[in-house]
């Protein structure tokens, strides 16, 4: 049996449609705005109590590319591998 690109779905076979995709009750967008907020409250609580490591919170892709930047840096634990 070929497979298409949507998971699951034999070749020959229509994939989920939109209203299946973003309106149903298995909806991953209906579960993200479900658990946001708890899943915000329960990292955020976690990142304060972390013990023996470093939680590094990145906001923008800017300091996303920053921290790659310093990461391949001689000297830094990426970079001296």
């Amino acid at each position: 049996m070929k497979w298409t690109g949507f998971i699951g779905c034999p070749a020959g076979k229509a994939g989920p449609t939109s209203r299946q995709t973003f309106f149903s009750w298995k909806s991953i967008l209906l579960w993200t705005l479900q658990t946001h907020g708890a899943n915000r409250r329960k990292y955020g609580d976690l990142a304060e109590k972390a013990e023996g490591f470093h939680w590094i919170r990145l906001r923008h892709p800017r300091e996303a590319k920053a921290l790659l930047e310093w990461l391949r840096r001689p000297g830094t634990p990426a970079g001296s591998a």
